[in-house]
C-alpha cells in the first residue's frame, strides 16, 4: 500500500506539471500576440521564419527571467542592465525608434 504523503506528492507533481504546459501555452500566446503587432528578430530570411525565430526567442527570454526570479530584485536588475546594452546598441545604430 503507499504511504498517503507519497500519493499527495504524486498529485502535486502532476498538478505543477499541468500548470507548466499551462503557462508554456500562455507565453506562446503572449509572443503571437507581440510579433503579430510588429515585433520580429529576424525580417531580412521570410515571414515563416521570422515569426517562428520570433516566438521562440520571446518564449526562451520569459522562461529566463522566470529562472532568475528566486532572488528579490535578481530580475529587475539584468533586465535593466539588458535594456542598457540595447539601448545602447539601438543608439549607436541610429534605430531608436
Amino acid at each position: 500500500m503507499t504511504h498517503p504523503l507519497r500519493m499527495r506528492l504524486r498529485e502535486g507533481q502532476r498538478h505543477h506539471a499541468a500548470v507548466g504546459g499551462a503557462e508554456a501555452g500562455l507565453q506562446a500566446i503572449d509572443a503571437e500576440v507581440v510579433v503579430f503587432c510588429g515585433v520580429r528578430v529576424l525580417t531580412a530570411s521570410g515571414t515563416a521564419l521570422s515569426v517562428l525565430a520570433s516566438v521562440l526567442w520571446i518564449v526562451v527570454i520569459i522562461n529566463a527571467f522566470n529562472f532568475l526570479d528566486n532572488m528579490d530584485g535578481l530580475s529587475a536588475g539584468v533586465a535593466a542592465i539588458c535594456a542598457a546594452a540595447l539601448l545602447g546598441a539601438a543608439a549607436s545604430m541610429g534605430q531608436l525608434f
